[in-house]
């Protein structure tokens, strides 16, 4: 199978999907050890030199069996990641470990005497219940990189070779949080912040803020914590947002039902179905305040969305400014007094159509304001504007029936976009790297989304589809997004 990279955004698989599932579903049984640049297009930048590293689903199928849910293959960094779950897999040649939409076929060495007496005479650790198929992204701290997955647990991998360290690293060991999202955020000291979420019989479910001092592991302190509104659910959280003074949290009504969690584990049915949307409530946002490290006192609203993946936030004449890749934008008013939250109706920034109105219970509503009629997902920034005011974003976008056909390039301030296709390939997620003399997106000119390079190819094996990626600069010390 031939296929083209621009610098893995551009892929061409065997055949073109006719949908978007059919791209998703495409099974690598074989990796690509060496490769050697067999047509190279265009010149790629003198000044560009580093690594970029892609995490996604890779395996979907395993024997005869096959996994339920995109969000359960085996992670393929680009080469598999050697997670216990693609070893238990690989050796029993089926698909045994349980992950989130698909449950595992049990043990044929455990009996029935065994599973109830684990299940009902021991408290279950993350280890019987929590995967470590670190399929969704990757972090490079420092020297160390990291394959992330929603769950407590981390595999570092090798970032020359991507061979995956054989000692797994469990977050919970460090901290006290139960599960982690794949999206942190990194300072330019190289400090790392992520959200985690936890639950006791005391405090009940909490999202909680964790500071990894220059990305270690050793060190982590939780700096951040809230209560969730629900006592029996966790929100779903894929990503949260940073400004210089606040970290923003959206609670969605899309939860973890912790009485139905419990129930799919007894029953050894998909995790999945302890996913629940309540269609009565609205979304939340938790703001925290970075120096006491507690959330503030006004509450905010908005009308219930999936908040899936932020683009950027920051701070703007007392507001605060939130898109996500809808893309919508939300403004929330921060510096509100409760008697000013009681009197004032409506609060704008700048004219603008972005609002908030008090309700009666004394919550301040929020209107989002559309940026584009255009639908993307994986939105990327220049990272150095992160938590900052910014005038672009990336992504990607398509069609009806396969929706990540072409790059696009948004102007977050008058909504002109720009794009790049070519028919035959799909695009994945775009990287923004920064130069002193002009910007470029990998060997597309982000300017004007016009090629300058590609690299063609032969794989061993299917080019699967991967969620997210980090560029890695030799030269630089610490690495950001």
């Amino acid at each position: 199978m031939r296929y083209s990279h621009t610098a893995t955004i551009m892929e061409q698989p065997a055949k073109t999907p006719a949908s978007s599932s059919e791209l998703f579903c495409r099974n690598c049984m074989k990796e690509t050890q060496e490769v050697e640049a067999e047509e190279v297009e265009g010149c790629v930048p003198k000044w560009l030199e580093g690594r970029v590293t892609r995490n996604g689903p890779g395996m979907t199928k395993v024997g005869i069996t096959h996994y339920d849910h995109l969000f359960d293959s085996l992670a393929m960094l680009h080469q598999f990641l050697r997670s216990d779950s693609y070893t238990k897999n690989t050796q029993a040649n089926r698909i045994v470990a349980t992950e989130l939409g698909t449950v595992g076929y049990p043990d044929p060495c455990k009996t029935m005497f065994h599973y109830l007496v684990t299940t009902f005479f021991k408290l279950p650790v993350p280890a019987n219940v929590m995967s470590d198929n670190c399929l969704v992204n990757v972090c490079q701290a420092k020297d160390q990189m990291f394959a992330l997955t929603e769950t407590c647990f981390l595999r570092r991998v090798d970032p020359e070779s991507l061979d995956t360290f054989e000692k797994k690293e469990d977050i919970s060991n460090y901290v006290a949080v139960n599960m982690a999202t794949a999206h942190p955020h990194i300072e330019p000291d190289g400090t790392v912040y992520n959200l985690g979420s936890s639950f006791s019989l005391i405090n009940g479910p909490e999202l909680r803020i964790v500071r990894f001092p220059e990305g270690k592991l050793e060190g982590a302190s939780v700096v951040g914590t809230a209560s969730s509104r629900w006592r029996a659910a966790l929100p779903y959280v894929h990503s949260f947002a940073m400004t210089e003074n606040y970290w923003v949290v959206g609670e969605q009504p899309l939860v973890l039902s912790l009485g139905k969690m419990l129930r799919q584990y007894v029953t050894l049915s998909k995790m999945i179905n302890a996913l629940t949307w309540l269609p009565d409530e609205n979304l939340r946002f938790i703001v925290i305040d970075r120096k006491t490290g507690k959330p503030l006192p006004t509450t905010y609203t908005a009308p219930p969305i999936i908040l899936f993946h932020h683009i950027n936030a920051w701070e703007e004449d007392g507001h605060l400014v939130i898109p996500d890749s809808r893309p919508c934008r939300l403004v929330l008013p921060l510096k509100v007094t409760a008697e000013e939250a009681m009197e004032k109706q409506h609060f704008t920034l700048k004219d603008t159509l972005y609002t908030a109105v008090r309700k009666e219970n004394g919550e301040l509503h929020c209107t989002p304001a559309l940026l584009s009629p255009v639908v993307f997902e994986l939105p990327r920034i220049n990272y150095l504007r992160n938590g900052l005011p910014y005038r672009y974003t990336y992504g990607v976008t398509g069609g009806s029936e396969v929706f990540f056909q072409r790059l696009v390039k948004l102007d977050v301030e008058t909504g002109k976009t720009w794009y790049f296709q070519e028919e035959g390939y799909v695009a994945a997620e775009p990287i923004f790297l920064n130069d002193s003399r002009y910007v470029a997106l990998v060997v597309l000119n982000a300017k004007n989304m016009s090629q300058l390079a590609r690299v063609q190819f032969t794989a061993e094996g299917d080019v699967t589809y991967p969620f997210h990626g980090q560029f890695v600069d030799p030269r630089e010390e610490v690495h950001l997004y």
